[in-house]
């Protein structure tokens, strides 16, 4: 452990994420002789079909009837949300995770990628979720609220910020709760002056203000967006799915790493995934300290859990009730892994030092849990780890080098 301080450490803050953007039509050109085009309708639904009939499906005869409602959305969003200021992510070899499965490089039979949502145009997945939802609503309806831990929220000021500047202005209220750190508070607030939205701060965790949110869209006329009980939010969020196919060349995605709180990003990720090629495996990974959806699917209902303080505040909290996402996980999540704080800070470290990224808590709990499994199951596999966000605050950073340094042992090496 070092002795620099959080400042030191970080530098600055911006450069932590100068990673070279993708944009989509850079990567048409890039793979039109190959794997895939996506910006066009026509050649965009013949690669899908031709995947779907490399399976034995009849893609061609009943391609509606054949996929499930979350594909259907992730596929319009495909046709969509690059227009609204959403960018393709990178993928990032890490060797530094690689190394975890017994194996010495990337040249070997195996590899590990991370899928960096940190550098999406807000810092987080979140962003194609929001602006496939405003682009679904007509523009005489533009009057929603929505909920947030911080992220989505962002997301919806992108899409909305977006939409005000073709003429199409949001009427925008967003509840969050007070649990929510100062940096994406400001962050919010900053957005938020962009478009003309409100921010309202009520209730101690994501469960509360969603219910705030939709009681004042119920009373006033509006639209509650969702965070993750949305079908056009989820299948937004399953378009990182198709960046995932159209980057790595054929049979060199057997593991899919994704970090879970309300569900919506696994939801659209596996349902993508699993209906091009079910043998992708499939973790849902969540803190030890707040693992409803893993609960909630093993017992066949949404269950209600204690709030504990957890380095990863994105994923924290209750579910609502009938959430869609709680089915799609039954039906897509292959495996669930739970990781500890420790375990959560050494990754978020281990991320900084290796990489040079700050990430989220959310983020450090997928790669501890690739890290947790690795070498039992990831021996000679291909896995992206999704790096789900990088909103990350000083303070949170500092205090997962602090968990750290107090351990006597990396508690990574430990698989209990």
């Amino acid at each position: 452990m070092h002795n620099l301080s959080i400042s030191q450490r970080l530098g600055n803050p911006s450069s932590l994420r100068n990673i070279p953007k993708v944009s989509p039509r850079a990567h048409l050109r890039r793979c039109a002789n190959t794997r895939v085009v996506t910006c066009f309708k026509e050649e965009s639904k013949r690669w899908f079909f031709k995947r779907l009939d490399a399976q034995g499906r009849d893609a061609r005869t009943k391609p509606a009837s054949d996929l499930h409602p979350l594909v259907s959305q992730t596929w319009k969003a495909m046709e969509e949300i690059y227009g609204l200021g959403v960018i393709e992510t990178p993928l990032q070899p890490s060797p530094w995770l690689h190394a975890f499965a017994g194996e010495e490089g990337l040249g070997n039979s195996g590899s590990v990628h991370l899928k960096l949502e940190s550098s999406q145009v807000t810092g987080s997945f979140k962003a194609r979720g929001a602006a496939h939802k405003l682009l679904s609503i007509p523009a005489d309806q533009l009057r929603v609220t929505c909920s947030s831990t911080g992220n989505h929220a962002l997301g919806v000021l992108s899409a909305a910020t977006a939409l005000a500047a073709v003429g199409r202005p949001v009427d925008l209220t967003i509840y969050i709760p007070s649990t929510v750190t100062p940096q994406k508070v400001a962050k919010l607030q900053a957005a938020a002056e962009k478009c003309g939205a409100k921010i309202i701060t009520i209730g101690q965790d994501c469960v509360e203000a969603e219910n705030a949110a939709r009681a004042a869209a119920e009373a006033e006329g509006k639209i509650y967006v969702s965070p993750y009980n949305d079908i056009s939010v989820a299948g937004g969020q399953g378009t990182l799915a198709v960046e995932l196919l159209m980057a790595l060349p054929p049979n060199k995605l057997d593991a899919v790493f994704v970090p879970v709180g309300g569900g919506g990003l696994i939801a659209g990720v596996a349902a993508l995934l699993k209906s091009l090629d079910p043998q992708v495996k499939i973790y849902g990974c969540q803190p030890e300290a707040s693992d409803v959806m893993r609960r909630s699917v093993e017992a066949g209902k949404v269950v209600d859990l204690e709030w504990q303080e957890t380095l990863s505040d994105a994923t924290a909290g209750g579910i609502e009730q009938g959430a869609l996402t709680v089915e799609a996980c039954r039906q897509f999540v292959d495996e669930w892994i739970t990781v500890t704080e420790p375990q959560i800070a050494a990754a978020m470290v281990g991320i900084h030092g290796h990489h040079g990224l700050a990430i989220e808590g959310a983020a450090g709990v997928a790669v501890a849990s690739y890290i947790k499994v690795a070498e039992e199951q990831m021996r000679g596999k291909h896995a992206v780890v999704v790096v789900c966000g990088g909103n990350v605050a000083a303070e949170t950073l500092d205090k997962a080098y602090q968990h750290v340094a107090i351990q006597k042992s990396n508690p990574l090496s430990s698989r209990g």
